[in-house]
């Protein structure tokens, strides 16, 4: 590399909204940094620009106290010396889900351009790590380039610090890594070479070893004759001597060495250089350069519960609805929906999703949540109530009737929770359109209401179908295909037995394929002398096996079985001053409802932990009976908008700054399977899981992880001990396992893990006329290897927008169809701005590539 190089310095504060201080209390700082921002800005010309850390909330917060200097802001943005946006949060990527992901940059990127204008740079300066499809996800918002600090691997000693990043879809965005960090060029970090910000403010020659060094690590792993220094760290204000510096530093040099500048000027370098780029594919979590910090996936569970909860009642039940409400004549919440999503996108920094933070600030992250679900339940009910009105549920003989609304693009006919307004007889039937009795179970009953489930059948996929409650003198006759005994359940695909000699583990037998699993959801629970960062495994382990459990019979009928499952696990009360976890062992008790239903190959398991010990982790073990020599040589797990290949055998991690994470993200799910058969466990907001091979391949789910410290590690975070991290007391959790032939992908597995976590919802309402057919769709969306994602209504028009993926990896050929006229049908950017119309033709024909991403906007006619 040339010695005829050039550094750009870029001013920035990298603002973690709420970390080891509350929101408050850091928001309080911030006033007093932007107006030393604003002012620096303002007196100093010489001070090309400052960035404001990739991230939009840093704007609204401030504003929402001092709005006198939102004009003030608005012309810094225009005249490019202020860089806001394009993200509204920085974020976790692979915690915060599929559709707040493109929230994030559409309320981050509009917030930016109503105050002058978005920096088209993806900057993620400490996410810990990033998602295989980022990349087409910041094309799909016209950002072609992307900068980061976290996830590389030993790909990085062949890449240089500069290159193609390509998605699975094949979009690609110039990636840099920022190789020694976003604080490279902090002068409050000069202490670490020796020097001071004090002396190099007075002595520029005292700046002269600090470039070096950077030169000496940066120029060699370069792609280009550009180094870039990010002058500013965590909660920093802007340092105003910089200009002073860089001129006086050319001026000792002889030439102009030293740029004040942005990282939109950095991106713009490199490419105006024009050199031929590395290419790299896939997802970004080594740690041969930087923590990737495995253990923030299972900090505090009972949070991460509640991101997945709330987002999927948000993103699948409230808006959907709303929208379907909408193209039926009522109006649209906007506003309650914006401010949904920017609680539920405030809850996915970084920082507060991955639970790194003090006790006080995650009690704050529980309300926020509880808003966004009091929001979507509301928006909800106002729908459902709005569209039932419209639906003809006359039906001879019905005294009531109820909605069952499916919110995925596929038929479902499924058990259904519902409840009732009790009838006048004693019997009763419910009632399909045509007439058919389903099969139901009550489940409790008061003096004016009853709780039951029911077998919906054929549930049009995104839509309705009512179901009449019709009176009878006797009792409805139901074919019994489920089978519950005293620790067995079985229905027409699988055999479950319960073991109580061994903390309730069980067999499953597929009685498709005849094959046998054994000891599944075996228990273990092994030490932690970790802190929320870091997960250290402390012996010994204590396991479930030999652990006497009651079992009882809970939910018996012709649609669900239920076996309770009951054992007090005894686990050490603690780590002691030496790190062990010592003799004093104290009872867990631990309840699990084990279900099986009706046609459906699932078992499903949702149960709760009385915790009573800290620093430990706790996880449920489920062998799949293959190995790697059988061809099972990699995990594949659902992530956003995409299924992860991951292979079993970490790398070596020579020379790695971390060891390589063995613990692994999820979404929905994880599958292990050889191509002729598998095994999937899918969950509901339990991120971690890890594959190892102990005879078989097990797949270990992580149910609780406990630990007293924000960090251990000074380097990593502040020392501060965080005793609500240790979750005593009730901690829940809900998983479901899935055996199949084939892959997860012909074998349709994956549509039984979102089916486990969109269940269909009833609502009652009347006996009455109306326009709306008994069963209808409101959208259809073919093949179902297309999953969909969002349907709402465009942000800047009265249409519609739908968003889908191709979860293969092949073409496909897909055809969307409507229930109202369609005017004009475009393919849409992210952002929805239209790029291509489309022609109908029997609905509307798209061929969509492997693992992209489709964006529709549909103008309905009247």
């Amino acid at each position: 590399m040339s010695e005829d190089y050039q550094a750009i310095i870029v001013s920035h504060t990298h603002w973690d909204r709420e970390w080891y201080l509350p929101y408050q209390r850091f928001r309080a700082r911030l006033l007093h940094i932007m107006d030393e921002i604003l002012e620096v800005l303002d007196k100093d010309e010489k001070f090309r620009s400052f960035t404001l850390d990739g991230q939009t909330a840093i704007l609204e917060d401030y504003l929402e106290i001092k709005p006198e200097r939102r004009k003030e802001i608005e012309r810094l943005v225009k005249e490019g010396r202020l860089f806001v946006g394009p993200w509204y949060i920085q974020m976790d990527e692979f915690l915060e889900g599929d559709e707040a992901l493109i929230r994030n940059l559409i309320i981050g990127l509009r917030m930016a351009k109503e105050h002058g204008g978005a920096m088209p740079v993806g900057y993620v300066p400490d996410s810990f790590g990033h998602i295989a499809q980022l990349p087409q996800l910041l094309r799909g918002f016209d950002i072609d380039s992307f900068i980061f600090t976290r996830g590389m691997g030993d790909e990085g000693e062949k890449l240089k610090t500069e290159f193609i990043w390509r998605a699975p879809d094949g979009s690609e965005v110039l990636a840099v890594h920022l190789l020694k960090g976003y604080c490279n060029a902090d002068l409050e970090m000069a202490h670490l070479l020796g020097k001071s910000r004090e002396k190099i403010r007075e002595d520029p020659k005292e700046a002269l070893p600090m470039l070096e060094w950077l030169k000496s690590e940066l120029l060699p792993k370069a792609s280009t004759n550009y180094i870039l220094l990010m002058n500013g760290c965590d909660h920093r204000s802007i340092q105003q001597e910089i200009p002073v510096i860089i001129e006086r530093v050319n001026k000792l040099l002889g030439r102009e060495v030293l740029m004040h500048g942005s990282l939109v000027d950095y991106v713009e370098s490199i490419k105006r250089a024009n050199v031929k780029l590395g290419l790299y594919q896939g997802e970004l979590r080594g740690a041969r350069y930087h923590a990737i910090l495995a253990g923030v996936l299972s900090s505090r569970l009972y949070l991460k519960r509640e991101n997945i909860l709330a987002q999927t009642i948000l993103q699948y039940y409230a808006e959907p609805l709303a929208t379907y409400a909408w193209m039926l004549g009522y109006r649209y919440p906007s506003g309650l929906l914006l401010k949904a999503w920017k609680y539920l996108i405030q809850n996915q920094a970084h920082d507060t999703i991955c639970c790194t933070c003090i006790d006080e600030i995650h009690r704050e992250n529980v309300l926020r949540f509880l808003w966004v679900k009091q929001i979507a339940e509301a928006i909800i009910e106002d729908s459902l109530n709005f569209i039932s009105k419209g639906v003809k549920t006359t039906c001879k003989e019905a005294k009531a009737a109820v909605l069952v609304f499916n919110p995925l693009n596929w038929s479902r006919s499924e058990v259904v929770k519902a409840r009732i307004s009790k009838p006048t007889t004693r019997y009763f039937e419910i009632k399909a359109p045509d007439g058919q009795s389903m099969p139901y179970q009550i489940i409790s009953a008061d003096s004016s209401k009853i709780s039951l489930v029911f077998m919906a059948e054929d549930v049009p996929p995104c839509g309705y179908k009512t179901f009449a409650i019709v009176e009878s003198e006797k009792p409805p006759e139901f074919s019994f295909h489920l089978r519950c005994g005293e620790n067995e359940l079985e229905n027409e695909i699988l055999k479950v037995s319960i073991d109580p000699e061994n903390g309730g583990s069980m067999s499953a037998v597929d009685k498709r394929s005849g094959r046998v699993y054994k000891n599944l959801n075996e228990l273990e629970d092994e030490g932690d002398a970790g802190d929320e960062y870091y997960s250290f495994p402390t012996p010994p382990t204590v396991i479930s096996k030999g652990v006497k459990a009651s079992i009882e019979v809970i939910e018996r009928g012709p649609v669900k079985a239920t076996l309770k499952v009951k054992l007090d696990m005894l686990i050490p009360r603690e780590l002691n001053e030496k790190g062990d976890r010592g003799s004093d062992y104290v009872p867990c008790p631990i309840a699990m409802n084990i279900s099986t239903y009706l046609k459906i190959p699932r078992i499903d398991i949702s149960g709760e932990i009385n915790n009573q010990a800290k620093d430990h982790k706790l996880r449920a073990i489920f062998p799949t009976n293959l190995r790697i020599e059988d061809g099972a040589t990699k995990s594949f797990a659902h992530d956003q908008f995409h299924v992860t290949k991951r292979p079993i055998i970490p790398p070596k991690g020579e020379n790695w700054i971390d060891h390589p994470p063995t613990t692994h993200p999820q979404r929905f799910f994880v599958d292990i399977n050889n191509g002729a058969t598998g095994l999937m466990v899918a969950n509901k907001g339990l991120p971690e899981y890890e594959v190892r091979k102990q005879g078989c391949l097990q797949i270990l789910l992580t149910l609780l992880r406990c630990v007293g410290w924000l960090s251990r590690d000074e380097k990593i975070g502040p020392i501060i001990p965080t005793p609500g991290a240790q979750c005593l007391g009730t901690n829940r959790f809900e998983y479901s396992i899935i055996p199949h032939d084939g892959d997860w992908l012909e074998s349709r597995a994956y549509k039984e893990a979102y089916n486990f976590n969109m269940p269909l919802i009833a609502f009652e309402t009347g006996v009455h006329e109306g326009n709306l057919p008994p069963e209808r769709h409101f959208l259809e969306i073919y093949p179902d290897k297309l999953v969909l994602t969002a349907v709402k209504k465009s942000q800047d028009e009265d249409a519609l927008v739908v968003r889908f993926y191709n979860i293969s990896d092949e073409e496909i050929s897909g055809r969307i169809k409507f229930f109202q006229a369609v005017e004009d049908l475009w393919i849409s950017t992210l952002d929805e701005k239209s790029l291509a119309k489309v022609e109908p033709e029997n609905g509307f024909k798209i061929d969509i590539k492997p693992y992209k991403i489709v964006t529709l906007k549909a103008k309905i006619g009247e």
